[in-house]
């Protein structure tokens, strides 16, 4: 009798599963008695980056996996037993590879600047950042977020990066703003990065023209030309 397997092996890792660490482990069965029982397991492909044990069938990676490259790894595993003439059974293993969470997002810019006129309401829009991550899945899909000392003024949209205003600014209190926008991936171990947003709040039409004195009374004879000047004034801003 040849060896048999109970079935074909399917199994999902992660791609940064590391090596010479055993991720799956087949079995078969010998129906023969002494050393016609006896079989050892083999890899018959070559090439496909994994080991077998032998004795135990524990099956291992010896390079580093790659989704991009290979994100289906397909390979046949023997188990030969060692009788003369010997036989040999064999299963297929399919290995899914889960993308790994290998980049972290990138903002378009090293840092941002942006400009707000002051007494403005609330939610008023103010810039938009942008950040995009190599990776596929939830480890590729980024939102946003503000920390710091300027989070009570300002708020990011965490899909959008839109930047918006929390509240009214008052630039006789606060000229300007350094704004930390944090850009994350939604792996299962999350990466993330930031950036720096320089705003500057700018001045607004706060007051009227104001005369030096409130009226002006004055005398021109009737002969005067027209065109003529007959009173100069000021107002200040």
């Amino acid at each position: 009798n040849p060896p048999v397997f109970q079935s074909s092996y399917e199994i999902s890792i992660d791609e940064n599963y590391p090596t010479e660490l055993p991720f799956l482990t087949v079995l078969a069965m010998d129906a023969d008695v002494g050393v016609n029982a006896q079989f050892v397991y083999g890899i018959v492909e070559t090439g496909k980056g994994v080991a077998i044990d032998p004795l135990n069938g524990t099956i291992s990676l010896v390079m580093p996996l790659n989704y991009r490259a290979t994100p289906i790894l397909h390979f046949t595993v023997s188990a030969t037993d060692l009788a003369s003439p010997y036989f040999v059974g064999i299963t297929q293993v399919t290995v899914n590879i889960i993308p790994g969470n290998n980049n972290r997002p990138i903002f378009s810019s090293e840092n941002y600047t942006a400009s707000v006129w002051e007494k403005l309401p609330p939610n008023t829009f103010v810039t938009v950042v942008l950040a995009t991550d190599m990776d596929t899945g939830s480890n590729g899909y980024v939102t946003y977020s503000v920390v710091g000392a300027a989070v009570s003024f300002f708020f990011v949209q965490p899909q959008s990066g839109a930047i918006l205003t929390s509240q009214t600014l008052n630039r006789r209190v606060n000229s300007s703003f350094v704004l930390t926008v944090v850009a994350s991936d939604h792996g299962n171990v999350s990466r993330s990065t930031s950036v720096l947003v320089y705003i500057t709040v700018l001045s607004g039409n706060d007051n009227a023209p104001v005369f030096s004195q409130p009226s002006f009374n004055i005398s021109i004879p009737e002969t005067v030309q027209g065109g003529s000047v007959v009173f100069n004034t000021q107002a200040i801003d």
